[in-house]
């Protein structure tokens, strides 16, 4: 299914709103005063445009640092557990709701739109959780963590962000099928979240160009499981 570049851009526009929303959502959630205004920092621009997910990440964990630093890293920590939880349910109500949708009317305005939403947050939250993770597995043991969370607690966000990533990827994944097929669509998002059949998105029924979008999937997974039990290992090692 083609999709419109006019109602792609809007979508990118309008999911970056969603998710400026959401993250007030869940700062406020996470028993911390509403923000007053949120100060441009320099840096990590680009991730406005490609992960929005990230980006307002980015300015509302700068917020909460800068409010008060003796409490900056429950807070922070709050704030990841609660956008972690928030982000899988949001996923699978989306999911259920896309899928459902766009195979009973394909060639309405709002299938469009909700293709084209389910397209940028498919980007927006894989970009987001291979960073997080990326990023800390990289850090230094010595170094002291931004949100105190211990090997339980973070082998738990990663069981989360495993699940949600089979359930933001299979509403992206309709523009691969032919005539917005749901169950398709869910069933290749299993076996290219499994790693057990990649090839599948290649196969004639699914043979486009746009079949290696399931490659973000396939990264995604992969960061979070390998970087995931290297971190637990680890920190096991250093006790």
């Amino acid at each position: 299914m083609m999709l419109s570049p006019g109602v792609f851009i809007f979508a990118t526009l309008l999911y970056g709103l969603l998710t400026y929303i959401s993250k007030l959502i869940i700062h406020k959630k996470s028993s911390l005063h509403p923000p007053k205004a949120l100060e441009w920092i320099k840096g990590n621009e680009l991730f406005l445009i490609i992960s929005p997910d990230l980006w307002w990440a980015f300015r509302f964990k700068n917020r909460i640092c800068s409010i008060d630093t003796n409490t900056t890293t429950d807070n922070l920590k709050n704030f990841v557990i609660i956008n972690n939880h928030f982000n899988l349910w949001l996923s699978i109500v989306f999911c259920a709701l896309t899928l459902s949708f766009v195979s009973a009317y394909p060639l309405s305005y709002l299938s469009t739109l909700l293709l084209c939403l389910a397209m940028t947050r498919f980007l927006s939250r894989s970009i987001e959780i291979t960073y997080a993770f990326v990023k800390d597995a990289f850090q230094q043991s010595s170094a002291k963590s931004a949100t105190a969370l211990k090997s339980g607690e973070r082998i738990k966000l990663a069981a989360k962000s495993y699940v949600e990533i089979y359930f933001y990827s299979a509403p992206a994944y309709l523009i691969l099928t032919r005539c917005c097929d749901p169950w398709a669509a869910a069933s290749l998002s299993l076996n290219v979240g499994t790693l057990t059949n990649v090839g599948l998105a290649f196969s004639e029924s699914y043979k486009t160009p746009e079949a290696n979008l399931v490659f973000f999937q396939v990264f995604t997974t992969l960061s979070l499981v390998v970087f995931s039990l290297a971190m637990y290992l680890a920190r096991n090692e250093d006790k």
